[in-house]
Parts: C-alpha cells; structure tokens; sequence
C-alpha cells in the first residue's frame, strides 16, 4: 500500500489503512485468540 502513495493515494489514506489494520489486527488477537481470521468465519456480531 506504501508504494501507491502519491500515485493512487495519499499519505492521509496510508496511514489510516494502517492504523484500522493494526487495531483489528489486535482485537482478533486479543478476543480470537489468533493471527488471523477467515471472512468466511465472522458473523453479523463481529461487524456491531
């Protein structure tokens, strides 16, 4: 995503894909117990 800034995106749009990624990528961790997570896996509750 770094390589598109200033071609595709802003700085702006990086960081904040950045900062949403690092925050879910915790609250999986933290309530999964896990790395990672399938799309096929989260429910309707997941998105509230």
């Amino acid at each position: 995503m770094n390589l598109f800034v200033g071609k595709k995106n802003t700085r702006s749009t990086y960081v904040k894909y950045n900062t949403t990624f690092h925050h879910l990528k915790g609250f999986i961790n933290q309530e999964f117990r896990r790395d990672d997570i399938l799309l096929l896996e989260l429910n309707h509750a997941f998105f509230r």
